[in-house]
């Protein structure tokens, strides 16, 4: 029997860089929703018998029913394969910690949905719970490989191998210092230790959107990291869109193409990055941080690069240090002058502009500013 692992889609209608709405679900909810599909695709094509979502599924509790209405035909497609839809409440979908009070319930026809632990055969799921996880998910686990029978149609665990699936952060010895407190997330020597106590070999792990895999001696824990990543804040094309195989005691990964955001202060590594994720199949957005002269240009490229196809959306930023520079260097040359008018025409003069740009209209639109 084969499982599929995905974790951290995020579905919704992202606000910044939605692009076009039609039918209540706008161009960039409809990426996530293509890398969704993607990523059952692949379930289906490795003839899977179940694939589970380790947590945040949706990107907010409170999702469109438009938007709902299109993830439950993904998994009636799955359903119809013969694949077991698993889906884990995450920290994005409560409302509430109050039984119930999370916005998946509605998507029960083809899917279970796990509110809290919960065995199924030997894969023990755990979904989000807030407060520091080393106080509680040992117990968590104690309690579900003592209960009798399972939260769905597997049978009961046997004396084998235990998959774990977490929707929890993994920290290690490299892991930022602002998040080796985080109450969201367990250190891997405490979970290696629960592994052991347990019999667990297979951990797998949504919440953290960077994916990392850790090894000892035969446990091997995979954080998955965001199918659809939601920000520069996850940067780069590598490491996201990942769909997790455990056969038997085989745990592999593969990416599916999807939503990526890429940053750099450099058009030709832009462009670069552009061929690149093409090439992956992916649209990426993109953050371009330009001097200020060259804003227009770079913006005007976005923008076509956008229509084209080759951006799914981007932005381009002033090099804030630059402009600063650029504006002292200004400043000093219009130090010279002798009164305020040869002040402002020396500064015009030094003050980097596109080629496009008329030195002279500027100069006389602040001159005119500047008139009593």
């Amino acid at each position: 029997m084969s499982t599929a692992f995905i974790a951290d889609v995020h579905i919704g209608n992202h606000k910044r860089h939605g692009g076009a709405t039609m039918a209540s679900i706008n161009a960039r909810c409809r990426l996530v929703l293509g890398t969704l599909r993607g990523a059952v695709g692949e379930a289906i094509a490795h003839k899977c018998t179940r694939l589970v979502v380790a947590g945040d599924l949706l990107d907010y509790s409170r999702p469109e029913a438009p938007v709902l209405n299109e993830v439950q035909q993904t998994f009636r497609k799955a359903h119809r394969a013969g694949i077991e839809v698993v889906l884990m409440v995450g920290n994005h979908e409560q409302i509430s910690t109050a039984q119930g009070d999370h916005a998946l319930g509605v998507l029960s026809t083809y899917a279970i949905v796990v509110e809290k632990p919960a065995r199924l055969g030997d894969l023990l799921c755990v979904p989000f719970r807030p407060g520091p996880a080393k106080d509680w998910l040992e117990d968590a686990v104690r309690v579900m490989l003592n209960a009798e029978g399972g939260a769905g149609p597997a049978p009961p665990p046997g004396p084998g191998p235990r998959t774990l699936a977490i929707h929890l952060g993994i920290r290690d010895d490299r892991t930022p210092i602002w998040l080796r407190n985080a109450p969201d997330s367990i250190h891997i020597d405490e979970l290696f230790a629960i592994c052991e106590e347990h019999a667990v070999t297979r951990v797998v792990a949504g919440n953290w959107h960077n994916h990392q895999t850790w090894r000892k001696g035969k446990i091997k824990v995979m954080q998955l990291g965001a199918l659809c990543p939601t920000g520069w804040d996850n940067p780069g094309l590598d490491g996201y869109g990942t769909v997790a195989f455990l056969d038997g005691e085989a745990l592999t990964k593969i990416e599916v193409p999807g939503p990526r955001f890429v940053a750099t202060k450099s058009y030709k590594e832009a462009t670069a990055l552009v061929d690149k994720a093409q090439r992956a199949g992916c649209r990426p957005f993109l953050s371009l941080t330009v001097a200020p002269e060259d804003m227009l240009e770079m913006s005007a490229w976005v923008e076509a690069s956008v229509t084209k196809g080759k951006l799914a959306g981007g932005e381009v930023l002033p090099d804030q240090e630059m402009a600063k520079h650029e504006a002292e260097n200004a400043s000093a040359a219009a130090r010279g002058a002798s009164n305020i008018d040869e002040a402002l025409v020396d500064f015009v003069a030094h003050k980097p502009m596109p080629d496009t740009v008329d030195r002279r209209a500027v100069l006389s639109r602040c001159q005119e500013y500047m008139k009593p």
